[in-house]
């Protein structure tokens, strides 16, 4: 018998709800219908996030809690990028090979020699990276956005944590009340100034620590420290696969990308 689906369709609309799906997960999912709509506002994700953390102390300890969790998370994703957004303003981005050539070189020349002239202004600064200018406000940092994002989410006395490695992050450290950072930070006695706590180890080994240092403040482990000890990098998982590449310096990358098969059958194409 072949099952297709428009056969699929026909069963999944002659039965119920009620009749595929637990009573406790009717009861759950319905409280849900704003995630119909794709493109909330600002104020209305600050408002459904405020709502899951309230609702996060009151859900059972079991899959409930993991879905709310889960929204907690993409709702937060979504807050930090648009502000991400509002403190980059207008900008000019563009891919590593776009940059390596012409017409990407131009356009960066372009953009810089406008930069030339900010200096003048006293309401912008230009920031350079090896891939884009960014162009911003002189007062917007991310030690503002993050004092704008806990005013809004939280209240104004509410405890807040910044993990960053660069620079830039200064003034978020400034404006959080602890703060971490890899032992790859490229200004460790500013950021020591600051109050942040430098670990031992670097990218993700160190982010790995911060993270743990959080849940076990005084030491120790519990069952979920036992199961990532278990998942080594180069498991089983494209995470983990991310997580070591991204460890790898840049030479080592180099040098499997050139004996990797996979890139002559591109560059053949």
């Amino acid at each position: 018998m072949l099952v297709t689906a428009n056969r699929l369709r026909q069963v999944r609309d002659a039965v119920p709800p009620q009749q595929y799906l637990l009573p406790t997960e009717c009861e759950f999912y319905q409280a849900y219908n704003w995630c119909l709509n794709p493109f909330p506002t600002v104020l209305e994700a600050i408002d459904r996030l405020r709502g899951e953390i309230d609702r996060l102390k009151v859900v059972p300890h079991d899959w409930q809690a993991g879905e709310v969790a889960t929204n907690v998370f993409l709702l937060s994703c979504a807050l930090l990028n648009a502000v991400d957004e509002y403190l980059r303003g207008p900008t000019l981005r563009m891919s590593r090979p776009l940059a390596a050539i012409g017409l990407g070189r131009s356009a960066r020349w372009a953009t810089e020699g406008l930069t030339g002239i900010l200096p003048q202004r006293d309401r912008a600064q230009a920031r350079h990276t090896t891939i884009d200018t960014t162009i911003v406000a002189k007062d917007v940092d991310k030690g503002t956005g993050l004092s704008v994002l806990r005013d809004w989410v939280l209240r104004p006395d509410a405890e807040t944590i910044a993990v960053g490695d660069s620079e830039r992050d200064l003034p978020m450290f400034r404006a959080a009340t602890d703060s971490f950072a890899p032992a790859n930070i490229d200004c460790v006695r500013k950021a020591q100034l600051l109050g942040c706590q430098i670990v031992r180890h670097p990218y993700q080994r160190g982010l790995l620590q911060i993270a743990r240092s959080l849940v076990h403040p005084h030491g120790g482990s519990c069952e979920r420290c036992a199961e990532g000890k278990a998942l080594r990098p180069g498991g089983p998982t494209l995470f983990l696969e991310l997580l070591q590449a991204a460890d790898e310096g840049r030479a080592r990358n180099l040098c499997r990308g050139l004996v990797d098969p996979a890139v002559f059958k591109i560059l053949m194409r």
